[in-house]
């Protein structure tokens, strides 16, 4: 397995899952109001308050709700590239090592038998790496 690629999978899927899904999902829930049969209150309680916002005020929000999925991403890889002071365990040399794992089939995977890994988070720092997958934070689409 390219670790190179493995990088580029992990990239990618956060992006789509950990990125994009939490911004659309929350403009979602301001702008249409929370789905299902009892939403929560404060959710709904959002939504309410974010239709009486005025224009500029309501891109002011999106511009937030951005910045603090990006800050989120972002503060996670730091700390799986082993970029904060300190160990990853109190006085115990050790850092965190996040591996993309193969299987032959459906089976192997079930019983954990791995025929390739590959580690992603010694090749590059991915907080900074982050930064190249990642559209424009103020993308009007997100």
């Amino acid at each position: 397995m390219e670790q190179i690629k493995a990088v580029d999978s992990f990239l990618k899927t956060i992006v789509s899952r950990a990125y994009k899904k939490v911004i659309t999902g929350m403009m979602e829930t301001l702008e249409a109001g929370p789905v299902g049969r009892n939403p929560m209150q404060e959710k709904s309680n959002l939504h309410e308050w974010y239709k009486k916002l005025g224009r500029n005020d309501q891109n002011m929000i999106r511009q937030i709700v951005r910045d603090t999925a990006f800050s989120s991403v972002f503060g996670c890889l730091v700390v799986i590239d082993n970029s904060t002071t300190g160990y990853a365990l109190e006085d115990k040399i050790s850092d965190y090592a996040l591996y993309v794992q193969e299987y032959e089939d459906d089976e192997s995977y079930t019983a954990n038998k791995v025929s390739d890994s590959v580690q992603i988070n010694n090749l590059v720092d991915l907080h900074d790496k982050i930064r190249e997958y990642i559209p424009d934070k103020y993308d009007e689409n997100l």
